[in-house]
């Protein structure tokens, strides 16, 4: 991940390059009818001396509203939409943020705001180096745009990893723009993802890499910092 010299956050958003493990998994999907193809990110910072860092984006737990089974087909964010209240009691993804959200270890105004909320102020809270931040600057929200080069078909019944597996290493699959607080509408460019292999193949679930659901809830800086506005790259 290549974090631009225009970024303003701290931690593992603060200008440079930064190895991370990416896995690429559906958080829903119904195989008889196609339905709620639910692509979602997983990101995996390894720190020097202290545990993980972990960032989780999806376009929305109740997936594609279509058919449609383009990978890159929507972008992806660590703030989730909410789910229709016809959706919601239905929806097992839904169900499980919930269940998961009641049992993190964070009290009061340091839990995450809700489930649809997947808050990235702990990874701007420390280094690759181990080093805690002393003033954190966190981006409200993050979004990954995808680069529709690599648009996989999407009326295809294979499954997704078939089709992932012939990206070669190098390739710029995202750019990713910040979001600074809750609520505003300035967006800016301040990273791209590049993968440094090829895909690899794993079963479904966790079963060699436990990826942490976040705990804490963001907060704002003391002092707002000053951003150019800037809009995505159009890469189709």
């Amino acid at each position: 991940m290549q974090i631009l010299p225009n970024s303003t956050y701290t931690g593992l958003f603060q200008p440079g390059d930064v190895t991370v493990l990416l896995r690429l998994t559906l958080a829903a999907y119904n195989p008889p009818s196609h339905q709620r193809y639910s692509p979602s990110l997983a990101f995996k910072f390894l720190i020097d001396g202290h545990p993980s860092e972990n960032i989780f984006a999806l376009h929305t737990v109740d997936g594609h509203t279509t058919a449609d089974r383009n990978w890159f087909l929507h972008e992806m964010s660590n703030i989730l939409p909410a789910s229709p209240p016809a959706v919601y009691p239905k929806n097992i993804n839904a169900a499980n943020f919930q269940m998961a959200l009641n049992e993190l270890p964070a009290e009061g105004a340091e839990k995450l705001e809700g489930t649809n909320n997947l808050a990235v102020y702990e990874p701007a809270s420390i280094t690759v180096r181990g080093e805690k931040v002393e003033k954190v600057v966190a981006p409200y929200s993050i979004t990954l745009w995808p680069n529709h080069q690599f648009n996989t078909d999407e009326n295809s019944t294979w499954d997704f990893r078939l089709e992932l597996k012939d990206i070669p290493a190098g390739s710029m699959l995202y750019t990713i723009t910040a979001q600074p607080t809750k609520g505003s509408t300035d967006t800016e460019v301040i990273g791209e993802i590049h993968t440094a292999s090829a895909m690899v193949s794993f079963t479904y679930a966790d079963e060699l890499l436990m990826f942490r659901h976040p705990i804490r809830r963001w907060k704002p800086t003391a002092t707002p910092i000053q951003k150019e506005v800037t809009t995505p790259i159009d890469r189709q």
